[in-house]
């Protein structure tokens, strides 16, 4: 498998042979035909093919060349040109990984309006329900980010009562290494699993739990996979629709008129596609700081 992903990277690199320069031009042309939505898509599909090429060496440029894709994910016009934005797509990851690789400032990428795209992660102080959902579901991907880390008393007090011993120590040292503690009693496991665990095991109401984990205020870092970044997550088995014309202005809607309309039919579907939904949308909150 380490031989294949080095191959596509060798081909994904000798694919970017578009100057800089062309690339500023040509992502420019592509805004431009956002805003012309519903014209002939051959001009489309031709930029889109001379961007598939660009070497983007600039995190705001590779923001405006993703979000400029997604729009036009959301709205294609043909068949072609969303098999065209999706394969771009795929090759996000490289892209920011190449970035990484060459020293390049990453910050822009966590902004709150564009993060989530591939190859990149979200730190936040989550809710303690969102951190036990991720810890349920990825446990290998999250982890305390103690960089952030400013509660340190906050986070004595809570650990007290998953280490007995803890309590002794705390009354003779008047700086106790409490990260030492956890680091001593979790072993092998991942701090973030083990302390989870921990306040699951707790004997008292979901909310006082939740109290007690967000008075830590305890930074946690998700490196999401791909598949669940705004670049790639997408539901499937759904037919796709084509906007073969402008979109709607809002001063072609009249609410009156929508809410006379007859009402939209509700399809029962099973909990467990249900509970795939819901799971898309904690996903899609997490990774835009939500």
């Amino acid at each position: 498998m380490r031989q294949i992903k080095r191959r596509d990277d060798r081909l994904f690199l000798l694919s970017l042979t578009v100057t800089t320069k062309k690339c500023t031009g040509l992502l420019a042309e592509l805004e431009v035909l956002k805003r012309r939505f519903g014209s002939s898509p051959s001009q489309l599909e031709q930029k889109l093919r001379a961007l598939h090429g660009c070497e983007i060496d600039s995190p705001d440029q590779l923001i405006r060349f993703h979000e400029a894709l997604l729009f036009f994910r959301a709205y294609p016009p043909n068949a072609s040109v969303l098999n065209q934005v999706e394969r771009i797509l795929k090759t996000f990851e490289q892209r920011v990984s190449r970035l990484r690789d060459a020293d390049a400032d990453l910050s822009p990428l966590d902004d709150p309006e564009v993060s989530g795209i591939a190859g990149t992660s979200v730190t936040s102080n989550f809710s303690y329900d969102l951190v036990r959902w991720l810890v349920a579901k990825y446990p290998a991907q999250v982890s305390i980010d103690w960089d952030w880390f400013e509660e340190e008393e906050r986070f004595g007090a809570t650990m007290r009562r998953f280490l007995s011993l803890l309590e002794e120590d705390a009354m003779v040292e008047a700086h106790v290494p409490y990260r030492d503690w956890l680091r001593a009693a979790t072993g092998r496991a991942k701090e973030l699993v083990w302390l989870m665990k921990r306040f699951e095991s707790l004997d008292v109401p979901d909310k006082t739990k939740a109290e007690l984990y967000d008075s830590m205020k305890l930074h946690v870092t998700w490196k999401f996979e791909a598949r669940v970044s705004r670049t790639e997550m997408k539901r499937s088995g759904r037919a796709g629709f084509y906007h073969d014309r402008p979109l709607l202005q809002r001063r072609e809607i009249s609410l009156a008129d929508e809410l006379a309309s007859p009402p939209l039919p509700v399809q029962r579907i099973s909990p467990l596609a249900g509970e795939k939904i819901l799971d898309m949308a904690r996903e899609t909150s997490a990774v835009r700081y939500r």
